[in-house]
């Protein structure tokens, strides 16, 4: 338009966000990595487009660890609502544990009127919370909203069925949950719009499982939450610290152990029991290792502390405020990231290690997804482990350098490729959505 002979730039339209519901049952301030994919995007969905409400349970009956300082952070910028599930002291006796069926029925009336009020456009979960999934097929017949499914995990697991030399875990309750996880698979999947993965592997066993299965995917791994360091940074003394002892090589793992990892952890230890140079200097701390609070420790590499009296190997299994596990990353020698019997793994901390700015040891077989990720990744030692469980003379004296010059090694900030950040893992995700309901649409209308 034309106003005193000044050409004006026409008035751009304010953008309409779309709006997207989020079922996140672990969110902070439960202490849990399934949430750090919401928590690393919700910064950023607005500007990119979304209105995100996050829906999860309160924390006051988990039987996780609770870090009141990142829900503190993470109310910052983000729209929660939590619910409350039934007391864990009216369910115990009958061993039902999980959340996700203590908070069932809550869950489903709050998420209800969410919907009714907010008016999503499109319904993420992000959990491990399995049997939340369920609320999706039931949200989109009532509502007719699409909903993406994030598979963290793979839900129903042919893991041990594979590895029959391997124990399952958790006994009856193994077997009650991979039956529900069948039946879940099937019930749920053939109604999701779309799903998000942190490994290749899981949508491999995907479509083996459901070959006509087509809408739309994504491969994401998880990214560092930036805000969460700058936290860290800038308030340590206020966060219980590690006290390691500097004099020595401190091996830190910090996150889930469990018996998939088991094999690998002994073939650390099998060549540190032949680095007789250093040995003796070495530490491991295994730290968080079982997803339990401080009154339940359930340690998971007893067996394996037991068989290398020799070395100091210190476990602390039950789950550690996040923002305090970041100080433990940020003071050891070295981070290690201990590989799974399953090919498929990729570890939720993977980038987030090597943000902590200290050299990394990564322990994998070749050909894992692990490997893959590791093995030209900077200021990382990759042992691979042997089928035949030797040691290879040449890799042990490298992994002998590697670990007595890691105290030398000086701490950086290491810096996050544009590409592996939070902001490009959100626009993915922003496009991500636009495809799902793009392809939702054209196959159901405008209902």
């Amino acid at each position: 338009s034309l106003t005193n002979n000044v050409l004006l730039e026409p008035a751009q339209p304010k953008l309409k966000l779309k709006r997207i519901l989020i079922i996140s049952p672990n969110f902070p301030p439960i202490s849990s990595p399934d949430s750090a994919r919401i928590r690393a995007s919700l910064r950023y969905y607005r500007e990119l487009g979304w209105e995100a409400k996050v829906l999860g349970f309160e924390a006051d009956e988990t039987a996780q660890a609770v870090d009141p300082t990142l829900a503190q952070l993470t109310d910052e910028v983000a729209s929660v609502v939590r619910v409350k599930a039934w007391p864990l002291a009216a369910t115990r006796w009958t061993g039902l544990r999980n959340q996700g069926w203590r908070g069932w029925w809550r869950l489903r009336e709050t998420g209800n009127r969410l919907i009714s009020e907010f008016k999503p456009d499109l319904i993420l979960f992000s959990t491990t919370v399995f049997n939340a999934f369920f609320h999706g097929v039931y949200w989109r017949k009532r509502w007719k909203i699409p909903f993406v499914l994030d598979l963290q995990d793979p839900w129903f697991n042919e893991h041990y069925k594979n590895n029959p030399l391997e124990k399952p875990p958790g006994g009856y309750k193994y077997y009650f949950a991979s039956a529900v996880a069948r039946f879940g698979e099937r019930h749920v999947y053939p109604h999701a719009s779309g799903f998000i993965s942190v490994s290749a592997g899981y949508f491999a066993d995907l479509k083996r499982r459901f070959p006509t299965l087509s809408v739309p995917q994504l491969v994401l791994p998880f990214v560092p939450d930036e805000g969460d360091w700058h936290w860290v940074k800038h308030h340590r003394n206020s966060l219980a610290t590690p006290g390691l002892e500097t004099s020595r090589i401190n091996i830190v793992a910090a996150g889930r152990g469990g018996r998939d990892m088991a094999p690998a952890l002994n073939a650390l230890l099998h060549h540190l029991s032949h680095a007789t140079e250093i040995r003796a200097e070495c530490s491991i701390h295994l730290i968080g290792t079982a997803y339990t609070n401080r009154e339940r420790p359930k340690p998971q590499f007893n067996e394996e502390v037991s068989n290398w009296p020799d070395l100091d190997i210190r476990e602390t299994p039950w789950r550690l405020p996040y923002l305090e596990s970041l100080c433990w990353m940020m003071d050891a020698s070295v981070n290690l990231i201990l590989g799974s019997t399953d090919h498929r793994y990729s570890p939720s901390k993977f980038f987030n290690t090597f943000r902590a700015g200290r050299p990394v040891l990564v322990v994998a077989k070749s050909g894992t997804e692990l490997h893959s990720l590791a093995i030209n990744h900077p200021n990382c030692f990759v042992l691979e482990m042997r089928e035949d469980g030797t040691t290879d003379p040449s890799v042990l004296n490298s992994l002998v350098s590697f670990l007595g010059s890691a105290n030398d090694s000086p701490k950086t900030e290491f810096s996050i490729p544009a590409a592996q950040s939070a902001l490009a893992a959100t626009q993915r995700q922003a496009e991500f959505f636009k495809a799902v309901l793009a392809d939702y649409t054209k196959t159901n209308g405008n209902t």
